[in-house]
């Protein structure tokens, strides 16, 4: 339970009776905490007390010290390899406790759409349907440009001393960014695009036009869109220091195809695209006809969790089409498949072997 305001008062009053200033300085503070729905943090081994973790275990974290996050790449879907950190166990319950207990209770831009509770992708392609145009910029190395200084900020912004927002950002960030992976990262990048998304959503209003933000994909819609519009977006992005990859940006007119995170929008209702419901179709076939292993060896894939992907995205489609008969139909007979199986299928020998390089100790002794 939270300790209340008058209960610190009658804490500090006991503890610094010499100096009332102080303890008003620190009165005021808890109740500005208490108003936004915050939990009051002092000092480093405050916070660790908070989220339960003993103080020797959680300074590691509180410096740069390599080991904290493991390093890996995954091929983009337009070309090219993303750097994902995966931090350690410890240091992602860490950020979970700062994601769930601070940068969840913070007033967040009513246009992001992407790592804000309670919005989605459908949220995000919602806003957008029935478009006569569409425009999509992205938003090129998003996390790599929100740095270690706008994340003390932030903290600040919410009312915690310079110090405690120091520590609180290097639970969240390395090598002076925010880290593909770590579960702060979405939170934090979004708050720091509260300014970019203002702008954008006041230039869109003088053009009659709709914006929304998902994680890095930024969307316009309306009537009509040209290129003095593309402009001042581009203008306005730089002017809040992002940067626009020009080669994704894409305007759909007229009767043109119109995506929005994957998504249909241009009809009356939202739709899966006709290649993904194509691509998906047949993957649950193949599995539920041939049988996994058989699929997995004709399609040169190693991947252990090849059907609970297609389930995932026979859900998606169900979700934008919950009517879908074909989509329920897959689901179930990829269902019944999936409990019909042994947990032991031999995979096909995989393509190539990846070598780890050893970790620090401590990462797995903290972890």
């Amino acid at each position: 339970m939270p300790i209340s305001a008058a209960d610190w008062r009658t804490f500090f009053s006991l503890s610094v009776k010499h100096d009332s200033k102080l303890v008003e300085g620190y009165i005021r503070f808890v109740e500005s905490c208490e108003r936004k729905g915050l939990p009051p943090i002092f000092e480093e081994r405050h916070l660790a007390h908070l989220i339960g973790i003993p103080y020797s275990e959680i300074s590691y974290f509180f410096s740069v010290a390599p080991g904290r996050y493991r390093t890996f790449t995954i091929p983009k879907r337009r070309g090219g390899r993303r750097e994902i950190n995966v931090p350690t166990p410890l240091l992602l319950a860490i950020q979970q406790w700062i994601l769930r207990n601070i940068l969840y209770k913070l007033p967040m831009s009513d246009f992001a759409h992407g790592g804000v509770p309670r919005r989605s992708i459908l949220t995000n392609a919602g806003a957008h349907l029935g478009a006569k145009a569409v425009l999509r910029i992205d938003l090129k190395q998003f996390f790599d440009t929100v740095e270690l200084p706008l994340g003390i900020r932030i903290f600040e912004a919410a009312g915690y001393s310079p110090k405690v927002s120091r520590s609180l950002a290097l639970l969240c960030f390395e090598s002076g960014r925010l880290p593909q992976g770590a579960a702060t990262s979405s939170a934090l990048a979004n708050l720091a695009a509260i300014s970019l998304d203002n702008r954008l959503s006041k230039l869109s209003s003088k053009f009659e036009l709709t914006y929304t933000r998902y994680v890095d994909d930024l969307t316009f819609s309306g009537r009509s869109i040209g290129p003095s519009f593309i402009s001042a977006v581009e203008g306005v992005v730089e002017q809040c220091r992002f940067i626009v990859n020009s080669e994704k940006t894409q305007l759909a007119r007229g009767r043109s195809p119109k995506f929005v995170t994957g998504v249909s929008v241009g009809g009356d209702r939202l739709k899966i695209p006709r290649a993904f419901k194509r691509d998906v179709r047949n993957q649950a076939f193949q599995i539920t006809k041939r049988g996994v292993q058989i699929h997995l060896e004709a399609t040169g894939s190693t991947d252990p969790l090849i059907i609970e992907k297609v389930l995932g995205k026979l859900a998606f489609w169900l979700q934008i089409e919950p009517d879908s008969a074909a989509a329920r139909k897959l689901f179930e007979e990829l269902s019944s498949y999936r409990r019909t199986i042994s947990t032991d299928i031999q995979l096909p020998p995989p393509r190539r072997i990846i070598q780890i390089t050893n970790a620090p100790a401590d990462e797995f002794t903290r972890g």
